[in-house]
């Protein structure tokens, strides 16, 4: 039996079992679920490697975002205890990274890879890594949004720092600056464990270097992309929403992106960015 044929009948049980789960715990909304089921099936069919940073990024992200969910509700008026995310939020996310590991697939002489040009060629690193700079962005922005709203100070806009109330998009806390630079090593730990184990000859401190880069990066455009083309506003109550009415006080932004275009842009920015660095520094 062709060896990429039960790879790929893996990562589809995999992916199921694991949105399955998602699904259950209310992580996962039932088209969500679907939609992650074709995004992990993607990028675990397609390297080891990459599947292991994109299973660090959703269990970690889907723990954060249930600790202090009373905190939260009480400031964001879109809080949803689980962190519920529909097929949209899913595709933002991982879209684009399955999209690129379809295509690392297709180019890649083996399903894992060194990021090292001379070994393994310059289409395969390049969307190794851009692959990885999405994910380390998704994780670094995810993890700060969810550890900086819990912040005992007040986070301050990063364009003004003004502060501002809990949940405002472009607001930072010192521990969402270090929460975000935590999501892009942890990702890199993981893709240098996996080198590691799988006996690949390659930088490893540059690879965690580059992650943990890319992790900050991604976190702060994310946050300057919120704070001025997302509209952030509060109610009577004091809760921060993102529609703009007559009832509600102005706090930032504009009313051109919303939170999940925002993810989809920084992280695309990120993961060029990644690639430009992985070419700098580890060619």
């Amino acid at each position: 039996v062709d060896m990429m044929f039960l790879r790929c009948v893996f990562a589809i049980v995999s992916s199921s079992a694991i949105a399955f789960r998602g699904f259950r715990k209310a992580s996962l909304s039932l088209n969500g679920a679907i939609a992650a089921v074709a995004v992990g099936s993607c990028i675990l069919a397609a390297s080891t490697r990459l599947a292991l940073a994109l299973l660090v990024f959703y269990f970690s992200s889907s723990r954060l975002t249930r600790l202090g969910s009373t905190r939260k509700k009480a400031a964001d008026a879109h809080f949803k205890v689980g962190g519920e995310r529909d097929a949209l939020q899913v595709l933002c996310n991982g879209g684009i990274p399955a999209c690129l590991s379809l295509c690392y697939a297709w180019v890649a002489t083996n399903s894992d890879i060194p990021f090292d040009i001379h070994q393994a060629g310059f289409w395969p690193v390049v969307l190794q890594a851009a692959v990885v700079g999405y994910i380390c962005c998704c994780t670094a922005d995810t993890w700060a949004a969810e550890v900086g709203v819990l912040a005992h100070t007040r986070p301050v806009l990063i364009t003004t720092f003004q502060s501002v109330p809990p949940g405002t998009n472009g607001g930072v806390t010192l521990q969402g600056f270090g929460a975000s630079a935590a999501g892009g090593l942890t990702i890199g730990l993981s893709i240098a464990a996996s080198g590691w184990i799988l006996g690949l000859k390659e930088d490893t401190f540059g690879v965690i270097l580059i992650c943990f880069c890319a992790g900050i990066v991604g976190s702060l455009l994310d946050s300057l992309l919120g704070a001025t083309l997302q509209y952030s506003g509060a109610n009577r109550n004091g809760q921060v929403v993102q529609t703009k009415r007559a009832s509600i006080r102005h706090i930032s932004g504009i009313e051109m992106l919303d939170n999940n275009s925002v993810n989809l842009v920084s992280a695309s920015l990120t993961s060029l960015l990644t690639v430009w660095l992985a070419l700098d520094l580890l060619v």
